[in-house]
């Protein structure tokens, strides 16, 4: 069976090179394309929303961030990182999509494979790349020649079990580890590293240096990923793995991203506004004490449009991305009046009849008047 693909494009400020990448990625190499924007001002957003992309803006900072919000957007198999600032070639995107076809988890493009060079390099970060590779290798028991670079293809199923939450730029190392330390299977292919087109290298050696560093050093300490869930519970594993961006992505929260307008049904959302993190409830409450542990959830809030311009049929209704769960209110409220329906019966049943408590102590009252 074919797999299908989503081909996430992480952007921030990158008008230039997309300008010249985005016109060589053919539609019908993927099943979806998702453009994850960090907050771009240049005119990179409304470039692609021109090219008919679908626009993710992120609600969390961080380039790790912003991917685990489109991996939980796509509803592919396989999930294709691919940074359109001219570090990649998109012709190799078939050949990495062809791979994974194979078997593979995790695939990554490597410019330090015989046939491939990197022309974007300088000592510092090749020096970089080549000691933070031998360090997973050496680890995690890999044979990778490029650990780090983003242009690698994964099935999504995976990412989301092995809950990754690097929030920056640390983000593709740690596919690297954790697919390797869950004994999934991993391989390279060779890709070309042309040098960036435009833009400004978001990559600070040091800082981003030091979060590799202690990112590598937690996966091998702490990292123990859960058994494979049997083929039973995947349908609902992957539901519950779908819910919208907060701050700690690898745990579920009761909120979900949405998909479609409420009132037409269109799938052309554009994101316009991105609010603050907040505080939502399911129900009405005097204070937030009374929600408990959700009191302490704070999502970050999203304005999306039913874009006409993307679907002519579309109603341009603005709405709220992030939902409560449907079922919220049921498992919380009516479940527990539900448990104590049935211990009445319960009680009934036996003969001993249910007064509840202030019937109880009434009754008790009563028996001591009369002497009993």
């Amino acid at each position: 069976m074919k797999l299908t693909t989503t081909l996430l494009l992480p952007t921030l400020n990158e008008i230039d090179a997309v300008r010249v990448i985005i016109p060589q990625i053919r539609r019908e190499w993927v099943d979806e394309i998702i453009v994850v924007d960090g907050g771009s001002t240049d005119g990179t957003v409304e470039y692609a929303r021109g090219a008919g992309l679908h626009v993710h803006s992120q609600t969390s900072r961080g380039y790790g961030e912003g991917l685990l919000e489109a991996i939980r957007l796509s509803s592919c198999d396989v999930i294709i990182e691919f940074n359109p600032d001219g570090n990649s070639i998109p012709d190799d995107i078939p050949r990495i999509i062809a791979t994974i076809n194979e078997g593979y988890d995790l695939v990554i493009g490597s410019c330090y494979r015989e046939g491939a060079k990197s022309e974007d390099d300088d000592w510092l970060t090749a020096a970089g790349n080549w000691m933070f590779t031998r360090i997973v290798n050496l680890l995690f028991g890999t044979q990778y020649t490029d650990s780090l670079v983003g242009f690698r293809a994964y099935r999504r199923e995976q990412a989301l079990r092995l809950d990754l939450d690097a929030p920056g730029l640390s983000w593709p190392c740690q596919t690297s580890t954790r697919f390797a330390r869950a004994g999934l299977r991993v391989t390279e292919i060779f890709a070309h590293e042309p040098a960036r087109i435009g833009g400004k290298r978001k990559m600070m050696p040091f800082r981003t240096g030091l979060q590799i560093t202690r990112l590598i050093l937690r996966d091998f300490l702490a990292f123990h990923p859960t058994q494979e869930p049997a083929k039973e519970d995947r349908v609902a594993r992957a539901e519950a793995m779908a819910p919208a961006s907060i701050s700690n992505p690898g745990e579920r929260r009761p909120f979900t991203l949405l998909q479609r307008c409420k009132v037409c049904g269109s799938g052309a959302l554009t994101d316009v506004i991105s609010i603050e993190p907040q505080f939502l409830s399911p129900t009405f409450t005097r204070n937030n004490a009374e929600e408990g542990e959700l009191a302490k959830i704070r999502v970050a809030l999203t304005i999306t449009l039913c874009d006409r311009a993307r679907n002519p049929d579309g109603c341009g209704l603005l709405q709220l991305r992030e939902e409560v769960e449907a079922d919220l209110l049921y498992r919380r409220y009516f479940l527990p009046l539900g448990h104590e329906r049935n211990h009445a019966q319960r009680f009934a049943r036996r003969g001993r009849g249910y007064l509840g408590p202030a019937r109880s102590q009434a009754a008790g009252h009563r028996g001591r008047h009369r002497g009993e």
